[in-house]
């Protein structure tokens, strides 16, 4: 009997066995591409040596990007058949919490001052910095 692709991400490390219930938090699924680069969701691309390794087992390359909408930093890529699954970490520096909704916005924003000039990298943690101070209660 194959293992679940849960029990696959536990029997190699890559969650906790308490970790199911955190699993389950990656409850959007949207369906992407998977290129050389890994996959993209809302402008953050996602990769790793694991995931590379998928995509050279894959005939198609639409694959199963699930995420947790109040936290982006990783996200669960499967291949359609949802046969296994691969925990991945962002390749942009996110590495706090940050939600769908803070993300857009941070973006809009981003957006709203690139269109008055060049920006750079320091604007961007700024501005997310801003929203997370913002949203605290």
């Amino acid at each position: 009997m194959k293992p679940s692709p849960v029990s696959s991400l536990i029997a190699d490390g890559a969650l906790a066995a308490g970790d199911r219930q955190d699993f389950a938090q990656f409850d959007t699924m949207v369906e992407r591409k998977l290129s050389k680069d890994g996959v993209v969701l809302v402008g953050i691309t996602y990769n790793s040596n694991e995931l590379a390794a998928l995509k050279k087992r894959l005939t198609d390359d639409n694959v199963n990007v699930r995420f947790k909408r109040d936290d982006l930093r990783r996200v669960l890529v499967s291949p359609s058949d949802g046969a296994e699954c691969v925990l991945v970490e962002n390749t942009v520096g996110i590495d706090e919490a940050i939600g769908l909704d803070e993300w857009k916005n941070a973006v809009a924003e981003i957006e709203r001052v690139a269109s008055r000039g060049a920006i750079d990298g320091d604007l961007v943690r700024r501005a997310l910095s801003d929203l997370k101070q913002q949203s605290k209660p």
